[in-house]
């Protein structure tokens, strides 16, 4: 029992750090679409991986 308490823990860690990494993603989507609206012949833009 001990030890499916401490699994649980880090399953909810691991779920902190999950949407903590698809806050940051979807911040970075963004300022690539904020950047393509404004500068759309900035050959920045164009490289979309």
């Amino acid at each position: 029992r001990g030890r499916h308490e401490a699994d649980r823990g880090r399953h909810e860690a691991d779920r902190g750090r999950h949407e903590a990494d698809r806050g940051r993603h979807e911040a970075e989507l963004w300022n690539e679409d904020i950047r393509y609206m404004w500068f759309p012949m900035d050959p920045n833009s164009v490289s979309l991986g």
